[in-house]
Parts: structure tokens; sequence; C-alpha cells
């Protein structure tokens, strides 16, 4: 009676419980799997995880002087204003394409309009800041 029980519902049957205290991240990780999220995003453990497999090409939409100063390892840079202009070159990549930006924002506008296009693409949540927040590094040349 005195020790909280966390049960997670998802359409209306119980997936996941715990019993006990919990800290806010251990109450974001029950409820996370059951969360909607938009179409075509990737967290940024599942983009670190497919890129390490060669499964992706991460494409950084940031302009060419803020990609110079970092990025992931391994993006190409397409700057957002020129993506509709090369969707051929994300077309002829080696591996699917997910775009990224500062924050995400941008890149789930981007993702979003080419699915309309009839070309999805993914893209990463929480764009370079949530990569770093997660602990991923970026490569700064200089």
């Amino acid at each position: 009676q005195s020790v909280p029980t966390f049960l997670v519902f998802h359409q209306g049957r119980p997936v996941n419980g715990k019993v006990g205290a919990l800290k806010k991240a251990q109450l974001a990780e029950l409820l996370e799997p059951v969360l909607p999220r938009p179409a075509g995003s990737l967290k940024p453990k599942e983009v670190a995880q497919l890129a390490k497999q060669g499964h992706i090409t991460l494409v950084d939409t940031r302009p060419a002087e803020v990609y110079g100063r970092a990025h992931i390892r391994g993006a190409i840079n397409i700057p957002q204003g020129e993506i509709k202009t090369r969707i051929e070159e994300l077309l002829d990549l080696p591996s699917s394409p997910v775009l990224y930006c500062r924050t995400g924002a941008d890149s789930k506008t981007v993702a979003a309009e080419l699915a309309g296009l009839g070309t999805p693409v993914s893209f990463l949540e929480g764009g370079v800041l949530g990569w770093e927040g997660d602990g991923f590094t970026l490569d700064r040349p200089n």
C-alpha cells in the first residue's frame, strides 16, 4: 500500500509495469515504447545502430559553414534550401537517407514535405542537440 506501482496500458491492455519509486528517466523508459511518434522519426540510438550497420546515410541539412564546423561522422551535407532540387542525389545514395538539423524540427518538416512529394525519408529526432544529449559525439574538423 505504501509502495508505488506503475502500470503502462496500451490499447486497453497492460504492457509494462514496475513496483517501487522510479526516477524520471526510468518512467520515460517505461512509456517510450507506447508513445506515438511522427512518421519517419528515428531516435539517436536507433540512428547510431543503423549507421554502424551501413543501413542509412546521414544527411546534414544545416548550412555548409555550420556542417563544416561540426557534423555527425559520415554525414553528407545538403542544405535545407537545396533539398527539393537535389532529390535525385538523395535517391542515389548508397543507403536510406536520414535527415538531421540542429533541433530536428526543420528536418522533420522537410521529411514531411518530401513524403508528400512521394519521396519518404527519415529524420533524426532532436537533431544534433538530441544526438549529443544522448552521449554521441560530433566530428569537429579543424
